[in-house]
Order: structure tokens, then sequence, then C-alpha cells
């Protein structure tokens, strides 16, 4: 079976997929995974804090107090993709259309700059 941060970057192309509702290139939603992949690893699996009492440790409790807020940011980063897609005549979500459309919905949902899962792609 995968590790938990493999299971959570699945769903969060899935999330990318339904929003987009259009094919997304596999290489494209790769590099996001590959790229996202060691930041998602480092909270999900970061150890309990003590000094925290809201923290519920690590894996899936911790995914649960993210988990709606990132996978509706990540459908409405396939919706942007789609678009910018569409608006070069595209069949197909390529990374030169996912790639600004998650920068844009990090800064946009990250308060002043993004947040720890999701930093900006260069």
């Amino acid at each position: 079976m995968p590790d938990f941060t493999d299971q959570v970057l699945v769903q969060c192309g899935y999330a990318i997929g339904a929003g987009a509702k259009m094919k997304i290139r596999l290489t494209a939603l790769g590099e996001l995974q590959d790229f996202l992949h060691p930041k998602f690893k480092a909270i999900l699996d970061r150890p309990k804090d003590p000094k925290n009492p809201n923290d519920p440790g690590p894996g899936a409790p911790r995914w649960a107090q993210f988990d709606n807020f990132i996978l509706g940011c990540c459908e409405t980063i396939g919706r942007l993709a789609a678009n910018h897609a569409i608006a070069r005549g595209a069949l197909v979500v390529e990374k030169q259309d996912l790639k600004p459309a998650y920068n844009k919905v990090s800064h946009t949902n990250g308060s002043a700059a993004p947040g720890d899962f999701c930093p900006d792609w260069p």
C-alpha cells in the first residue's frame, strides 16, 4: 500500500480532475505531485506537537484538519487550469495551464503568501 502522503496526493489529483472536467496531461499532474510530495509529507508525518493541544498527530488525523480546504483549492485549480487550456483551444490541460492556476489559487487562499502545504511552484 502506498504511503499516506501518496494517497492524499492521489485524492488531490482526483479533485483537480473533478474541477477541470477535462483531460489533464499525466506528466503535468505528476510534476505537481512530485513538487508537493515533500511539503505534504513533512506536514502529515510530523510528530504530534506536545505544546499544541489541538494537534491531532500525524497521518489521517492531521489531514482531516485540512482536507476540505485543500481539496476545495484543488477543484478550483482544476477549473482555472481548464479555463487556461480552453482559452488556448486545447483539449488537454498541460503544465503551462496547471502551474499558473496552482500559483493563483495558492496565493489567493493562502493569506498574504501561500501556506506550508502549497508553496509557490517555480
